[in-house]
């Protein structure tokens, strides 16, 4: 209902107030002033008999008729116009106390000033559940003090006609008309009136009622009261109906945005001030958000003015239904990537806001930088073996040549294709490693037989060199992938082997710490200068030094041991030995996490090369 129809409602309230009131002093005045012309000259008849005397009583008789009624007239106007000035108070009080409040304060205050103004023992709001036929309470006033609020089933009791949209209107004895209903007999109420509440499509959202232990004084004025906040009543109900379900959509949509691995946030498209930001936002930039600006929060050492890449300025000029601006930066809290969709959504209140959902893509950009230093260590490494495999080949087809220089020819380009073969098997294994696609078939293997067959491919190949195995008896088998483990001793061998070129002792060694089997390989090489020790277990990495870059590597062969060594849920490290050289250690459980199988307990022996021994020289078994 329109602000100049609740006008015209209380204008016609004041009216009929006036119009009651007029009509009262009418007949109060008509039957007085009957009664006295009649009675008082049948009176003055009785006892005067003298016409001058009477003529003069009549005079007097006149002027005391006018004093009297016009005092009891006086009286009468004055007790209903105060009446009506009470009731217009009471009215204005209703009006000022209602227009300060919102949602359950409203409904409190309209509660408690409608069972002041007209003297009930109670008065409730409620709202109807249509799904259920009951009205549950949104406030309610007995004897002046707010009770809980409860629901309770129409059927049964007088405000069922609410649902037809009519009002209720029991001025008296309701409870005999209406025994059942416990609220009614609770209350002992005599007197109940009420008024639907209808939302902007006439649909019946609830009720508004009096209800009191006595007849009440004035139930017309109790019901145009009734009506006429039953309008502001239904307002404030559908608002709070809007608001509760709009909470509801924002509570789900939040708890949606709470279990995203990602930043959501919205943000003020003016002032920046941010309005939500999500669970995970809050844990990675702080809880103490509320009330700041977005690049207070999410970024560093950022005051005033906004971040120089704000999408402000481009969202200003977006409408709800154009696309997402999408874009990526690096956050100056964390230091990490983020790509960044950002939308003009309509908040709560109306206005336009930005709302921006940031994916961590750190790896993604980790990874894309790895693989471009990846294909172009590629490249490089490639040029190499392929530069000399065209190079000899072409000097072949162009020169002649003796026997001896083809033999030479060809073993040079026989060693260049091992070598490049060599290099991109490397490289498809490693890819399988990382991208998890390798099919290992674990079983025990033991460490004596792994380092043997291992030995048996440089027998020949290093002959300046003298293996040694140190493995102590009763070793138990590890268990492994049998060509996952054998390819990373190879590659650990052939490192040893490379970076000894002088020749010398290479052990290899195992020895049992707690639930894991450590295995060792040790030469007396050129070494690994301090601080290499992470960096040389990364793809193509090496060490920047004359004396290593003489040696032919890809760079992939310590990568791929670290790689198969995970993919055995074990660890590798590098230790510089006293007096030279380096060992590498590779550390294997004796139990996997996704296998039940146990190994039996062996002897648990320091890293010593005493034990069981197997020399091998490749001069003497020539």
């Amino acid at each position: 209902m329109s602000r100049q129809k609740r006008e015209r409602q209380a204008h016609r309230l004041h009216r009929a107030g006036a119009e009651v009131t007029a009509l009262k002093i009418a007949v109060t005045y008509i039957v007085f002033g009957g009664a006295w012309i009649l009675f008082s000259d049948r009176v003055l008849g009785l006892f005067i008999f003298d016409p001058a005397t009477l003529t003069s009583l009549q005079t007097v008789k006149g002027w005391f008729f006018i004093l009297l009624t016009g005092g009891f007239l006086y009286l009468l106007a004055e007790r209903q116009i105060g009446r009506l000035r009470r009731h217009d108070l009471a009215l204005r009080g209703i009006v000022e106390g209602l227009s300060a409040h919102v949602g359950n304060e409203f409904f409190a205050s309209l509660t408690r000033q409608l069972a002041l103004t007209t003297h009930a023992r109670s008065t409730l709001i409620g709202e109807y559940l249509p799904d259920r036929g009951t009205i549950r309470t949104l406030a309610f006033c007995t004897d002046g003090v707010l009770q809980d609020n409860y629901e309770f089933p129409l059927d049964g009791t007088p405000w069922a006609s609410i649902l037809e949209g009519k009002p209720l209107f029991f001025p008296r004895n309701v409870c005999r008309q209406f025994p059942a209903p416990p609220i009614l007999v609770k209350l002992g109420a005599q007197s109940c009136l009420g008024a639907p509440l209808f939302d902007a499509e006439r649909r019946v959202t609830g009720m508004i009622a009096v209800i009191s232990d006595r007849p009440l004084r004035d139930p017309v004025l109790c019901q145009s009261l009734l009506q006429i906040f039953a309008v502001r009543a239904a307002g404030e109900l559908e608002r709070k109906v809007h608001t509760d379900l709009l909470q509801t959509r924002f509570d789900e949509i939040r708890t949606i945005f709470d279990t995203l691995h990602a930043v959501v946030y919205v943000a003020d498209l003016e002032d920046y001030r941010l309005l939500y930001l999500n669970r995970r936002g809050a844990a990675l930039f702080g809880e103490e958000w509320q009330n700041k600006t977005c690049y207070e929060v999410l970024q560093s050492g950022i005051k005033d003015p906004p971040c120089n890449f704000c999408t402000n300025a481009i969202l200003s000029g977006h409408e709800l239904n154009d696309p997402p601006h999408e874009w990526e930066f690096l956050n100056t809290v964390n230091q990490r990537w983020y790509q960044c969709t950002d939308k003009v959504i309509r908040w709560t209140d109306g206005r336009k806001v930005r709302l921006e959902i940031a994916i961590d893509i750190t790896e993604r950009k980790e990874m894309e930088r790895m693989k471009e230093e990846f294909l172009a260590a590629v490249s490089h490494e490639m040029r190499t073996p392929l530069t000399a495999i065209l190079g000899f080949a072409e000097y072949l087809l162009e020169n002649p040549s003796t026997p001896e220089e083809r033999l030479s020819f060809l073993t040079t380009l026989h060693q260049e294709g091992e070598r490049l073969n060599t290099l991109i098997d490397n490289f498809l294994e490693l890819q399988r490693l990382q991208a998890k696609k390798s099919d290992y078939q674990f079983v025990p293997l033991p460490v004596a037989e792994l380092y043997e067959k291992t030995l048996g491919h440089f027998t020949y190949t290093a002959p300046t060199h003298h293996f040694v195995i140190a493995c102590p008896k009763g070793l138990p088998p590890v268990p492994g992938d049998r060509q996952g483990l054998e390819q990373l001793l190879e590659n650990l061998v052939s490192n040893a082997v490379k970076y000894s070129p002088k020749g010398g002792i290479i052990t290899l060694g195992a020895h049992r710490e707690g639930s894991e089997i450590i295995l060792w390989v040790r030469d007396r090489g050129i070494g690994i200068p301090p601080g290499e020790e992470d960096r040389i277990f990364e793809r193509f990495y090496r060490v920047d030094r004359s004396n290593r870059r003489e040696i032919a590597g890809t760079g992939l062969g310590l990568a791929l041991v670290k790689e198969i060594a995970a993919a055995h849920e074990g660890r590798v490290w590098l230790e510089r030995p006293p007096g030279g050289g380096s060992t590498f250690f590779v550390a294997l459980p004796l139990s996997r996490r996704d296998s039940q199988s146990k190994v039996p307990p062996g002897p648990e022996t320091p890293p010593t090369p005493e034990g069981q021994k197997a020399v091998f020289n490749p001069d003497e078994s020539r």
